[in-house]
């Protein structure tokens, strides 16, 4: 009898043993580190690069946030902004930058999708842009309003440049751009249409204050023969990065803290000027609403 019953002690025991490695097994599946991580960008996004150096730089950067050669760290380029809503749809992707136009004219979407923090580009050294409006000294003193059938200059990729303008002369005259300028000439690079104005191509231009200032660094005589009629004032963040709330939060979790001080390491300062980068910096999603509010009531007015 004492033998049979240390066989079923010893059967029972090896039950539970048996059902804790599969708890285990289970525990370690379920926690085990993604294959893959997927960072897509729109290619409308730093405009100011080749898609090549995009590519290589947005690579460059996921690999010194992970430092893991065991995942594949897959960049996805997209080519508008219905392919990556469907990928976020799909669970295809991990992180993604995204011109901040884009989430301000797909608020609701991105709202559902996105995890905080969310990052924003900055680009000069102040955190928000301020956009400026440029004249010749003659037009000094005037008001926007007054500039009607003149020519100007700006640089497309830059979406919420145009969105601003757009929003002002709806303000002010209740009319499209196209139909409150003469002319307007759409630039190569972002710092054309400053040299448009100064040499005479255009009446005014509006960029923002960080690269009229590079500018004029490089050229002061742009000082006395340049204006700033108008400011917008710190709102803009131009671009925005932001994980997705399907994503694995380890890796997540490693790239947001590695981009808190991405810039204090060499490596990651060379990376930023590749791609044309001062900073990345957290932020919360309430400080978009200025931006969200121009662009609301740039509709609004227009629905008038």
């Amino acid at each position: 009898m004492i033998a049979i019953g240390f066989y079923y002690i010893v059967r029972l025991i090896s039950k539970y043993v048996l059902v804790i490695c599969l708890y285990l097994a289970l525990t370690n599946v379920a926690h085990a580190k993604p294959e893959q991580f997927t960072l897509a960008y729109l290619k409308t996004g730093l405009s100011e690069l080749t898609d090549t150096n995009r590519r290589v730089g947005l690579k460059l950067l996921v690999n010194e946030l992970i430092q893991d050669d065991t995942v594949r760290q897959t960049i996805q380029p997209v080519d508008s902004l219905a392919g990556l809503q469907h990928l976020i749809i799909r669970s295809d992707v991990d992180y993604i930058f995204i011109n901040s136009y884009h989430y301000i004219s797909h608020y609701d979407f991105f709202k559902q999708h996105l995890k905080q923090p969310i990052w924003a580009i900055q680009r000069g050294t102040e955190r928000r842009e301020n956009y400026i409006i440029v004249t010749r000294k003659r037009y000094a003193g005037q008001s926007l309003h007054q500039l009607r059938g003149k020519n100007i200059s700006l640089y497309q990729p830059y979406l919420l440049v145009k969105l601003y303008l757009d929003y002002l002369i709806k303000q002010s005259d209740n009319q499209n751009s196209t139909q409150f300028f003469s002319k307007i000439k759409y630039t190569k690079t972002a710092s054309q249409p400053i040299l448009d104005v100064f040499f005479g191509k255009s009446d005014l231009c509006i960029v923002q204050q960080h690269i009229f200032d590079l500018a004029v660094d490089l050229n002061p005589a742009i000082l006395k023969e340049l204006t700033i009629i108008h400011e917008s004032g710190h709102l803009f963040f131009p671009a925005l990065a932001f994980s997705l709330k399907q994503a694995d939060s380890l890796y997540i979790t490693t790239v947001n803290q590695g981009l808190s001080n991405f810039e204090e390491n060499i490596r990651g300062e060379q990376i930023l000027e590749m791609l044309g980068l001062h900073k990345i910096i957290p932020i919360q999603a309430e400080q978009l609403q200025p931006m969200y509010h121009i662009y609301q009531a740039f509709h609004g007015l227009d629905a008038q």
